[in-house]
């Protein structure tokens, strides 16, 4: 909500202009999660990952793992 949706929309479209030329590619599986906070219509949860992207006229292909937390807020019942 609010701030992070122009923040996602800033660098999505980004990540849109250069991926086909770069022919970029990113992979994000989540490996784990968890809630670490619920309280009336707001939660807070923990995600792990890894993730890999692969580009470039190399095909090189990075790994790296990813802890993030994500706050989630209920509105008219979604």
């Amino acid at each position: 909500t609010g701030k992070a949706i122009q923040q996602y929309n800033t660098l999505f479209k980004l990540i849109e202009q250069d991926a086909p030329q770069e022919k970029l590619v990113l992979t994000t599986t989540v490996t784990n999660a968890g809630v670490s906070m619920l309280s009336g219509n707001q939660a807070q949860v923990l995600i792990f990952a890894n993730q890999q992207d692969t580009g470039g006229s190399s095909r090189s292909t990075t790994d790296a793992g990813a802890m993030f937390s994500v706050d989630a807020v209920r509105q008219g019942g979604t």
